[in-house]
């Protein structure tokens, strides 16, 4: 989180290898011009099992996760990620 604050704006952030938890939030990136790149690597699992279980057969419940939005984007990239169970959509 803190990359993002201090190089989220015209900066470039990298993520080196490795296991990453996001357990406060899910991510929602937004801007104009700007690319991310998993390098055929990146894996995003979302367990979302346990959403699917607790769902099925009702509607949406209120404050289901969605792993990862883009917000009022532009003229973006993504390529070379995997998601597994998203949460949401």
């Amino acid at each position: 989180m803190d990359a993002f604050k201090q190089c989220g704006q015209d900066g470039q952030i990298e993520i080196t290898s490795g296991d990453y938890t996001i357990a406060k939030t899910a991510f929602r990136i937004g801007g104009d011009n700007f690319t991310i790149q998993g390098h055929g690597e990146a894996f995003f699992f979302g367990n979302g099992q346990k959403w699917y279980d607790q769902n099925r057969n009702n509607g949406n419940q209120a404050g289901r996760p969605i792993s990862f939005t883009l917000w009022n984007a532009k003229n973006v990239w993504i390529d070379g990620i995997t998601w597994r169970q998203p949460q949401f959509w």
